[in-house]
């Protein structure tokens, strides 16, 4: 797996006001990886008995909620090419389950894009493109009304997925 945080330091001094949340973003992403990687294949796609969803899912999960938190409120075209942002939209939106898909999606893109779209709206954020934003109420009842706050809540929305995927592989290594 590449460095997720190239050029991300906690030590360095730093002007842009977004770097600690882009920090702790690559952070989240890292760990996110680590938990999962080596896993053989059928592991990131097998939902343990009492559980809605997979390892592979909460990945997908977290790259839509993040490209549609960032990308589809602020009103800038997504790096996640239309089609694909439509299937991860039934595969990884809001209540969705792999207990429910009619299809299965490409688990290899889906790791690839967790690893680069996250690295692409840090670029986008450092040129200025991501500049408007839509308020929108989450589902935790909190109003986000700019892409600094839309991109703290993802990134706790990211640590509570991340403790889910603990959970989870626990119980697959339980059996």
């Amino acid at each position: 797996m590449p460095d997720p945080s190239p050029g991300l330091s906690s030590a360095e001094s730093h002007t842009d006001p977004n770097h600690g949340l882009l920090f702790a973003l690559a952070g989240a992403r890292r760990i996110q990886r680590e938990l999962v990687d080596g896993l053989p294949p059928e592991a990131l796609t097998t939902v343990p008995k009492g559980w809605r969803n997979h390892l592979l899912w909460h990945i997908g999960h977290l790259t839509y909620v993040q490209q549609a938190l960032i990308y589809g409120l602020s009103g800038t075209p997504m790096p996640m090419e239309g089609p694909t942002f439509k299937a991860f939209s039934t595969w990884f939106g809001r209540g969705s389950t792999p207990l429910e898909w009619e299809s299965q999606p490409d688990a290899a893109q889906v790791l690839d894009l967790h690893d680069r779209l996250w690295r692409r709206m840090a670029d986008d954020l450092a040129t200025d493109r991501l500049k408007g934003y839509k308020p929108y109420l989450t589902a935790m009842g909190v109003e986000l009304t700019s892409v600094q706050e839309a991109l703290a809540f993802n990134n706790v929305h990211e640590g509570i997925h991340y403790g889910f995927m603990m959970r989870l592989k626990g119980a697959l290594e339980r059996g």
